[in-house]
């Protein structure tokens, strides 16, 4: 009825109150970090965490280009904020960022200056350190992801060739003698089962066995996995380390004689 309608409370509607430029800053920072990670399997991985943890990353010419955008982006974003709002460790901080990227941009114009591979680090010895260090088996689908890993290192390899034939063209590669390391490196990988008839596993295929019985999975599983890695092993990794083992070889008789940045 009508009183009963009129005892009723009135509604009330929550309004939010607009974000501070402080809390919209340490959004935009999280977003930033957020987007990063998201780009990067690897790093997802150094953290423990295991969105992609099947897959090394996009390390082509097309993604470094859109890792520029991105940046460029930012710097348009973070220049907008009010600084007259912000405190003092905020306007730090986001000066900080502001000529970290500016840094950045002034540096991707020579991005082909520097070696994408050197005797000291580089894809053919990251792939099984950050293997046997980094991918943790706990379960059949961290198992998974270690074999499709495996599966990507001819498409990873692809893209780390693409890279040393830029570099070729401009004539920024490592001495001869920086060719013999990691030419001896890189064959050191695929040595070993399955890749030869050997008493002992190859260093990578040691590691995924040794993973696997450490896990509670069934000896059936574990079989399984095993011979799906081995399979990975001599269609994905040994090709890709003989294509580049090749491509190095050809850059070494190209590279000028000498040592150092005056060559």
């Amino acid at each position: 009825n009508k009183d009963s309608q009129q005892q009723q409370p009135a509604k009330t509607e929550t309004v939010n109150a607009p974000a501070t430029e402080s809390q919209t800053l340490a959004a935009f920072f999280a977003q930033s970090r957020e987007t990063d990670l998201k780009r990067s399997p690897m790093a997802q991985s150094y953290l423990g965490i295991k969105w992609d943890y099947d897959k090394w990353g996009d390390f082509s010419e097309a993604n470094a280009g859109e890792t520029r955008a991105l940046m460029e982006t930012r710097l348009t974003q973070a220049s907008e904020f009010d600084v007259t709002k912000l405190s003092d460790p905020e306007k730090l901080s986001l000066s900080i960022y502001k000529v970290d990227l500016e840094r950045k941009l002034a540096n991707d114009q020579f991005r082909h200056h520097t070696y994408i591979m050197d005797q000291f680090s580089a894809w053919h010895t990251t792939v099984p350190s950050f293997l046997i260090n980094i991918h943790r088996i706990e379960n059949e689908e961290d198992a998974q992801a270690y074999i499709s890993r495996l599966n990507k290192v001819a498409p990873l390899f692809d893209q780390v060739i693409e890279q040393l034939r830029i570099r070729e063209k401009l004539g920024v590669m490592p001495p001869a003698w920086s060719y013999d390391q990691m030419m001896q490196a890189a064959a050191n990988v695929v040595k070993g089962n399955p890749f030869s008839e050997s008493p002992a596993d190859s260093t990578i295929f040691a590691d995924f066995k040794q993973k696997l019985d450490a896990s509670e999975l069934s000896n059936a599983e574990k079989s399984g996995l095993i011979a799906d890695a081995n399979t990975a092993l001599l269609t994905s990794v040994k090709p890709a380390y003989e294509k580049l083992l090749q491509e190095l070889g050809k850059q070494r008789l190209l590279t000028p004689e000498g040592d150092g940045v005056w060559r």
